[in-house]
């Protein structure tokens, strides 16, 4: 009993220890898009917000139009948004980057193998990472509330 515990604890601690935190490295990644391969190393420099979503999120359905809002107002100031789309079926994600006019770069994760690499713990999650490429904020799902801290806390990494 007492090892079988003792396994359990190691692997919770193991998979929190791997964790992406605020002030950690983002991990890299790259992946297929609409509109060809999608990379964090092409934003170096930049600050950016690596958004996590998927077509069945309501709260996802609900964000993608004010963060395509934030992305025309600042990609002129060292600021961009990679979106990870999480859908097993691409044409889902394809539908949803139409529907929205999405126009930042979008990339496909269908196995989930990048989110898994980020730890995402809830859907939308996005993480902002300042021009170091280092993790500044993590975002957890979305509100309209919660919105404007999001955007002052973008905004913020934008002018340092």
């Amino acid at each position: 009993m007492r090892q079988w515990l003792l396994a359990i604890l190691l692997s919770i601690t193991s998979v929190f220890a791997h964790a992406v935190d605020v002030g950690g490295q983002a991990p890299r990644f790259k992946m297929p898009g609409p509109r060809g391969e999608v990379a964090l190393s092409k934003s170096q420099g930049q600050v950016v917000l690596v958004n996590f979503w998927a077509s069945w999120c309501g709260p996802c359905r609900k964000e993608l139009p004010e963060l395509e809002s934030l992305y025309q107002q600042h990609k002129d100031k060292g600021f961009t948004i990679i979106g990870v789309n999480i859908d097993k079926e691409r044409k889902n994600a394809d539908q949803f980057i139409a529907k929205f006019r999405l126009s930042y770069p979008i990339g496909y994760d269908p196995e989930s193998k990048i989110i898994s690499a980020y730890k995402g713990k809830a859907m939308p999650t996005s993480y902002l990472l300042g021009r170091d490429g280092k993790v500044k904020k993590i975002f957890l799902g979305y509100t309209k509330k919660k919105f404007p801290k999001m955007r002052d806390d973008i905004l913020a990494e934008i002018a340092r």
